[in-house]
């Protein structure tokens, strides 16, 4: 995303074209099996990181359909959830999901009156800011939290790309879907650049979380997807693998997505 919205046009296109879908939001070319695994992830992250509290306000980045805030809302049915995207269409496909409020706009053009909050959701958002716009996009998302607020971050990994590409991926999927990719020009980060924002930015990366099994074994769990999607083998596996995931979310390894919970450290 950036302040002349050159990727808005893409995501107006798959916001009409998937809707509300996990296609619509994560990997268009995966099956809706494998997508809802990580999107599950995703979910338990953020779940885990939120702490119930009166007044509750959450800013949702790069907000969709509300993939992220219905559970947040299930959970915390009296906090207040802003969204905000760069497509109108998923801005009103949010509103009417969720019934909170939400804005077109991008991470780089936040409103300063938009006020302070406890959380901040930003989920697969800093991978389309452009490179020399990151820390700044990343310093401005800190000013926004309350003195105790967290910035919850969940962003590729370079390694995690790379492992998964290594057992072919890429090239399963155009051989399998030859369809044409997104062009939105995203950004792949290596190790420890998050950090290096984040302490730029005079803040401190609290957690870190990975899901290294799902990563080893995205090429199989592709497979099996695609093809016994409602096997019990493939619901088996999956829960596996996310038990592993869970127990082991700490270890460094390679991880298709990073969490992050960050503190803005100048309070």
């Amino acid at each position: 995303m950036t302040t002349s919205y050159p990727n808005r046009t893409e995501w107006e296109n798959r916001s009409i074209q998937y809707g509300i879908s996990l296609r619509s939001v994560l990997f268009k070319g995966l099956p809706h099996v494998v997508n809802e695994h990580i999107s599950n992830w995703h979910i338990r992250f953020i779940l885990n990181n939120i702490k119930r509290k009166e007044g509750l306000r959450i800013l949702d980045i790069g907000c969709g359909y509300g993939r992220l805030s219905l559970p947040v809302i299930e959970k915390f049915p009296n906090a207040e959830i802003i969204g905000i995207d760069i497509s109108g269409n998923f801005v009103e496909l949010f509103k009417k999901m969720t019934k909170q409020s939400s804005f077109i706009g991008t991470i780089e053009d936040i409103p300063v009156d938009i006020g302070k909050f406890d959380y901040i959701i930003c989920v697969t958002v800093l991978m389309y800011v452009e490179e020399t716009k990151l820390e700044k996009s990343l310093c401005n998302l800190l000013t926004l939290l309350k003195p105790e607020g967290r910035l919850i971050i969940i962003e590729n990994n370079w390694a995690g790309v790379w492992l998964s590409s290594g057992f072919g991926l890429s090239i399963f999927l155009k051989k399998i879907f030859k369809k044409k990719p997104i062009n939105t020009n995203e950004h792949y980060f290596k190790k420890c650049e998050i950090e290096n924002l984040v302490k730029k930015c005079h803040a401190l990366t609290l957690e870190k979380s990975r899901f290294f099994f799902t990563t080893f074994f995205i090429l199989p769990i592709l497979i099996l997807g695609k093809f016994f999607p409602k096997h019990f083998f493939t619901q088996v596996i999956l829960k596996t693998l996310s038990w592993f995931d869970e127990k082991f979310d700490k270890l460094k390894l390679p991880s298709l997505h990073i969490g992050y919970i960050i503190k803005n450290s100048r309070y």
